[in-house]
């Protein structure tokens, strides 16, 4: 079974302060072009999303350079609350509901060697602290994957492939984010 986990890139609020995405037909058969063809223009960090280091790390890694293998493979879905009780852990997290990703909760995930963690909002980060857990785990080689949907994704194992498209100089990239049980 695949468990759609990404957010419509079109019907997803944008980040506070950023504009909407949105699409614009350039040719449409509707109008008698031979064709279809449309524009987007959105964010990078629109809808479901992967942050790259080069995000909040001066001369980091752009989105079009990190490990593919990060975004696929196994991961485990659970509740966030839950994170701090775990004894071990697959490579990749998926939080379900608000993360609090406080110094406590990221040393517990780069303890257990972590190396995506999934969040359900739209950062990682908080209003208090925005920059914070970014540093903190990009520094440490750990994708971000944000503004997932886990509705559909009861707690437990999985297989995750979420992909960054390969946008060179990118400090982030829209994903198509899926889960196989």
């Amino acid at each position: 079974m695949i468990v759609d986990i990404s957010r419509g890139i079109l019907e997803t609020p944008p980040y506070p302060g950023e504009r909407p995405a949105a699409l614009t037909r350039q040719m449409d058969m509707a109008n008698g072009d031979g064709y279809t063809l449309s524009r987007i223009e959105m964010s990078l960090h629109a809808a479901t999303h992967i942050d790259a280091p080069l995000h909040f790390i001066q001369d980091g890694a752009d989105i079009a350079a990190t490990d593919l293998t990060l975004y696929s493979g196994s991961c485990y879905v659970l509740p966030a609350e839950a994170l701090m009780d775990l004894r071990q852990a697959p490579p990749r997290l998926l939080l379900r509901g608000e993360p609090g990703l406080n110094e406590a909760r990221i040393a517990k995930l780069l303890a257990l060697g972590v190396k995506l963690v999934g969040v359900e909002s739209m950062s990682v980060g908080t209003a208090a602290d925005e920059g914070g857990p970014h540093r903190a785990l990009l520094s440490q080689g750990v994708a971000l994957l944000e503004n997932i949907d886990l509705g559909g994704a009861p707690d437990g194992p999985y297989v995750l492939c979420a992909l960054p498209l390969k946008i060179t100089g990118g400090e982030a990239s829209p994903c198509r984010a899926v889960l196989f049980s």
